[in-house]
């Protein structure tokens, strides 16, 4: 039965995690970080907190934006580090799925 439960997980967190590399929108680091400033983080135990500061880094591939008086790299994924308004470190990783939406993991 545990190899059954294990076998499962394991598909359900490759899915998704294949999900996350199929997108095609890329943000700078800017987006990543007012993005989870204006929406905060909820947690699988469903508790919530506003974030108060958090700088991105982008990770993997990138792209140069197109706009010649904003040429900043864009990325897919993001590490991004901060603090809640509680004083709470956070350290997630921000991965685009569309133009205005993300999916948190690592938390």
């Amino acid at each position: 039965m545990k190899l059954i439960i294990c076998i499962l997980a394991s598909l359900v967190l490759a899915g998704t995690a294949s999900a996350h590399n199929r997108s095609t929108w890329y943000w700078n680091h800017f987006k990543a970080e007012l993005s989870l400033m204006e929406d905060g983080i909820e947690y699988s135990d469903d508790t919530y907190v506003e974030v108060e500061n958090v700088k991105c880094f982008g990770r993997g591939n990138s792209n140069r934006s197109s706009n010649r008086a904003k040429p900043w790299p864009l990325y897919r994924h993001f590490r991004c580090l901060g603090r809640d308004t509680e004083g709470f470190k956070i350290n997630v990783l921000l991965h685009v799925t569309a133009q205005r939406l993300y999916v948190l993991t690592n938390y």
